[in-house]
């Protein structure tokens, strides 16, 4: 009778924290009033998240109150209110992050492209293109290739790029002035013909990590055959040692004696046969007589 009080209290407490769980999770399922804005609402990542979280956190707090009692099981409700809390503020400033970082992006693109212009960004992609199909060769993986470091390659087509784009510019600035003076005409001569040996050697570095590609792939395909061939050589040697295996022992069985059955047989034939020779011997006889 003294520990009534107790049981009742614990009970009161699992039925009060059990009203409040189910209460948070058909709201935060509901996600808010139907007419309130789209990202005010939890998304469906966040809402299975809590819900997951409001039924662990349920179970221990029952398990806390039948064996503990007090006021251990409000520990993990505690819990599932600040995770709550941080799920809250971060799924409702996800848009805004989202947003944030598609700007980023997209500013970087656009300082990219400024610094090194539309061939320049098509070659530069290019070239880490090239450098990937390089670098996830089975032969670069595993050392084959030694120490792979493109860096001088990339830092040279970006230098390139970037030289050239400014001379564009500069080109295009002039081009802009009234009253050009033939001295500036030889010297926007010169600007033109070093941005075509600029654009060649990107070109030509191009080419090379090109050729470096498919040499690399093209040791990854020697690799593969070579794996193959070593593969039928094992086959090829088990099967060897299979038939010469069975050839022994076909050779064995084949020179193995009859058995003693065998000749009693044979014996007991040639015995019957004889007598039978006999018989009709003598029947022939005394029909002659």
């Amino acid at each position: 009778m003294e520990r009534a009080p107790s049981h009742m209290i614990r009970a009161v407490l699992l039925a009060v924290i059990l009203l409040v769980l189910v209460t948070a999770v058909a709201v935060v399922t509901r996600g808010g009033p139907r007419d309130a804005p789209t990202d005010r609402r939890l998304s469906d990542a966040a809402t299975t998240t809590l819900v997951v979280l409001g039924m662990l956190a349920l179970g221990v707090a029952i398990t806390l109150g039948f064996t503990v009692g007090d006021g251990w099981p409000l520990l993990p409700i505690g819990a599932w209110v600040g995770a709550y809390l941080v799920v809250r503020v971060r799924d409702r400033t996800r848009p805004q992050r989202e947003r944030a970082t598609l700007e980023q992006r997209r500013d970087a693109a656009r300082r990219r492209l400024d610094e090194f212009g539309p061939d320049g960004v098509a070659a530069l992609d290019e070239a880490e293109t090239l450098i990937d199909r390089i670098l996830h060769t089975e032969a670069a993986q595993h050392g084959w290739l030694g120490d792979l470091d493109f860096g001088a390659d990339t830092e040279m087509i970006a230098a390139a790029q970037r030289r050239i784009t400014e001379l564009r510019k500069a080109c295009d600035e002039w081009a802009a002035l009234p009253d050009p003076m033939p001295v500036d005409a030889d010297l926007i001569v010169d600007a033109q013909r070093s941005i075509g040996e600029l654009k060649a050697a990107v070109a030509e570095r191009l080419q090379v990590l090109h050729d470096c590609a498919n040499q690399a792939e093209a040791v990854d395909r020697a690799l593969a055959q070579q794996r193959e061939q070593d593969a039928v050589e094992h086959r090829r040697d088990q099967l060897r040692v299979r038939i010469t295996a069975l050839l022994t022992g076909t050779r064995a069985a084949s020179q193995r004696e009859p058995s003693e059955a065998t000749d009693l047989v044979r014996s007991r034939v040639a015995a019957f046969q004889e007598l039978q020779a006999t018989i009709q011997a003598h029947r022939r006889a005394d029909s002659i007589d």
